[in-house]
């Protein structure tokens, strides 16, 4: 899956500290990032020789008391590193370019998952956990 392989590769770039997952794991730590394509009901825009187009959505999980405030942060350091990826085009070798990232939603707060609008769900999150949900549009470049 070229979305995800290069949202790994972004991470490993651009945040090497926060750990990311493109799966939801049971021996998850906290706080972590999972990203991955969401499925749009909408026409697709890309070019089946090179480009590919669509969504993504970065969920950033939290506990303590400051949950809410950690989980911000790391949704802005994320913005960040999203804009630094496309205004300097990030390539990865064997894998595909950043054309351009969008965010389509700014990060928003939810002690669950009911609000959640990517395709992994479930009833609740761990006690204690704050999942803060941030919406991209990503346009990548296959490799050649």
């Amino acid at each position: 899956f070229p979305y995800e392989d290069i949202l790994i590769e972004i991470f490993k770039r651009g945040l090497p500290d926060v750990p990311f997952y493109t799966y939801i794991a049971e021996d998850m730590p906290f706080p972590a990032v999972h990203g991955q394509r969401f499925l749009r009901q909408r026409p697709w825009s890309g070019d089946p020789r090179f480009i590919d187009n669509g969504p993504i959505r970065i969920n950033v999980f939290t506990t303590g008391l400051n949950a809410e405030i950690e989980g911000g942060y790391i949704s802005e350091a994320i913005r960040n590193v999203f804009l630094q990826a496309h205004l300097e085009r990030w390539h990865f070798p064997g894998i595909g370019s950043v054309l351009s990232i969008q965010m389509e939603a700014e990060p928003a707060i939810s002690n669950d998952w009911a609000s959640a609008s990517g395709i992994v769900q479930f009833a609740d999150l761990p006690p204690g956990v704050v999942r803060t949900e941030t919406a991209y549009n990503m346009t990548i470049r296959r490799p050649n």
